[in-house]
């Protein structure tokens, strides 16, 4: 989790709301966990008061501002839609809904990979020679043999790729 708002995992509901998101996935549950807590920052509140408000029906006018915020900031759609869902997700596991649907402008745009490209042959040399021999055993595997990461090794770090997986290998 991120220790940076593990304070609201003291609190047994939201700590049964986190674990039983992690349960389906530990990224979702962590990420979920941070924008929930993010949120909670910037309104000065705690989870319980972000129920209040919904019951109160003031919440749905709040994160619509919120989203019309962090538009006028610029935040990828993608972003927005992020911090939005785990409020969605914690009112409804606690039985609250928002009345109306939030609309996102750019919801399905990801800006920061529109410009993504293969490295030159100079940048990986460059990417290389900072790396570590662990490290660039990896991204020899992930750009010569084409794995990805997940191959290499979960979220987590509990499992991944073994020298024993490779039998080939002298």
């Amino acid at each position: 989790t991120t220790r940076k708002y593990v304070w609201m995992l003291e609190d047994t509901e939201v700590r049964r709301w986190f674990e039983n998101l992690r349960r389906g996935s530990m990224i979702n549950s962590d990420t979920s966990l941070r924008s929930l807590g993010l949120l909670c920052v910037k309104w000065s509140c705690k989870p319980f008061d972000i129920l209040e408000l919904a019951r109160q029906g003031t919440l749905q006018g709040m994160l619509e501002d919120e989203v019309t915020k962090l538009e006028s900031e610029g935040k990828a759609g993608s972003y927005i839609k992020n911090i939005v869902k785990p409020v969605k997700s914690w009112l409804e596991y606690n039985g609250l809904e928002l009345k109306r649907r939030i609309k996102i402008k750019g919801v399905d745009s990801t800006p920061t990979l529109e410009q993504e490209r293969v490295p030159t042959r100079e940048e990986l040399a460059t990417i290389l020679r900072y790396l570590d021999k662990r490290g660039k055993a990896m991204a020899t595997m992930m750009v010569f043999a084409g794995l990805r990461i997940e191959c290499i090794g979960n979220y987590d770090g509990s499992d991944g790729l073994i020298m024993k997986d490779l039998p080939e290998m002298r």
